[in-house]
């Protein structure tokens, strides 16, 4: 197996972000209305796109991030973002939903927003909530935004009172001293991966493989980590406590994407 040379850290470290961000944006952008990488890398797994190998390390990232033939190298966590001032903070999704709130809950666009999508897979397919869940926001009182980066936005000029959002974007505004706090959400946040693989028909499978382990070792992901970002490597340095997670299935989510978006804009609009 062909290893990266020391010399050459830096430049595939550089490489490696270049990569996720243009696999999820900055900010978490799904382009024309595309669902976010995980689901994408699913699809291309299931036509036989992607090459099915074992990377060395690939054990390091915890079974809900990884498949055959792809693994994931950060997580995007959406939590719940909240006036700092509110009477009764929501602690959980249900709380989220089932609001009464001065102002509305904000919620992500999931056809363009690639986390969303992932949140819209979690709650619509998960025996707890089905689309009920977004049937009791629609009754409570919600607006739809486009990017998560909005929903913290909003909340911190007092137009939402809470939302969903990301938790590098909730975390970085409650740093930075806007009037906003992160709750990590009861029964988890959901968690949305940015997957790397190789091509199938990759000419060269011993370098994009070699690149492959480098991104998921601990070096890498401590790289990772430094952007904000949480690296799907438990063993990378991560500063930020975090809690339970969940996710949505990945397969039967992209499967059904079009009707899964189809019955969503029915309940909460375009």
């Amino acid at each position: 197996m062909t290893r990266v040379h020391p010399r050459h850290v830096g430049l595939a470290a550089a490489i490696a972000l270049v990569l996720l961000a243009a696999a999820c944006g900055t900010g978490d952008e799904a382009a024309d209305g595309e669902p976010t990488p995980a689901a994408t890398a699913t699809g291309e797994a299931e036509q036989g796109l992607l090459r099915e190998w074992t990377p060395a390390n690939a054990e390091a990232i915890p079974e809900a991030f990884r498949t055959d033939t792809f693994w994931g190298t950060r997580l995007l966590n959406l939590v719940i973002v909240a006036r700092d001032d509110l009477e009764a903070t929501p602690t959980s999704w249900d709380e989220l939903a089932g609001h009464d709130f001065q102002q509305p809950v904000a919620l992500p666009d999931p056809g363009f927003a690639g986390s969303a999508f992932g949140a819209l897979g979690f709650f619509a397919l998960d025996d707890r909530y089905g689309f009920e869940f977004y049937e009791t926001m629609a009754d409570s009182g919600v607006t739809q935004v486009q990017a998560p980066g909005e929903v913290v936005s909003g909340v911190a000029e007092g137009r939402f009172s809470a939302g969903m959002t990301l938790d590098r974007m909730a975390r970085e505004a409650e740093e930075a001293g806007s009037p906003v706090q992160m709750v990590w959400p009861e029964p988890g946040a959901v968690a949305v991966y940015s997957p790397i693989g190789v091509l199938a028909t990759a000419d060269a499978v011993e370098p994009a493989e070699a690149f492959t382990e480098f991104v998921l070792s601990v070096e890498a992901q401590n790289l990772i980590a430094e952007t904000g970002w949480q690296p799907a490597n438990p063993e990378a340095d991560w500063p930020h406590p975090t809690g339970d997670t969940v996710s949505p299935d990945w397969s039967e989510g992209f499967a059904r994407q079009e009707g899964l978006l189809e019955k969503y804009r029915a309940i909460i609009g375009e």
